[in-house]
């Protein structure tokens, strides 16, 4: 709980930049329960090595850009927006296919029990049915 408390002072707006001081400023506006500042103390950090860790761990290196299309639905993207709100029995998950170059996006509402056959069925009916197959498809 205290953790949860913690990371949620720290998301919103400047509050990520403060120290534990300025977060207990504003926690002991709307919360207290005893050795509030130990606990603070401790998830600050905690917080602070992980991202010191984080930051010396992974070295993703340049990141390259993509190629610029020159044509409409020959370079495409694809990706999957999931758990959308309503009544269970709907098809609460979409699949958005996105052409790099004219910028236009499909949305295709699936099951969450479709599994990739289906999945691919869906694409050729909906994208490669109406432009052909792509030569580059990026997740």
């Amino acid at each position: 709980m205290h953790e949860m408390l913690f990371r949620e002072a720290h998301k919103g707006g400047l509050m990520r930049y403060f120290k534990v001081a300025k977060t207990l400023d504003v926690l002991h506006e709307h919360f207290y329960w005893p050795k509030i500042k130990r606990n603070m103390q401790r998830n600050y950090d905690r917080f602070l090595t992980y991202r010191q860790v984080k930051s010396k761990v992974l070295s993703h290196g340049l990141y390259t850009l993509l190629p610029v299309p020159k044509k409409a639905w020959v370079d495409i993207s694809m990706d999957f927006v999931v758990r959308l709100s309503g009544p269970k029995r709907c098809r609460d998950f979409v699949f958005v296919v996105v052409d790099r170059f004219s910028k236009i996006a499909h949305f295709i509402s699936y099951y969450k029990t479709d599994d990739a056959t289906n999945i691919a069925n869906l694409f050729f009916i909906e994208i490669a049915r109406l432009y052909g197959v792509p030569r580059s498809i990026f997740f």
